[in-house]
């Protein structure tokens, strides 16, 4: 787990869109998706 994994999540919580967070961290979606599935 990094840092950065909390951070995408953090945001996920908050807009509830995997597409809108990719956009605002400047990564794919699955970028996103590989990172919560570290948390899991």
């Amino acid at each position: 787990m990094k840092i950065r994994d909390l951070e995408y999540f953090i945001e996920l919580v908050k807009d509830k869109n995997f597409s809108v967070v990719a956009d605002r961290f400047h990564v794919s979606y699955l970028t996103i998706t590989m990172a919560i599935n570290r948390l899991v």
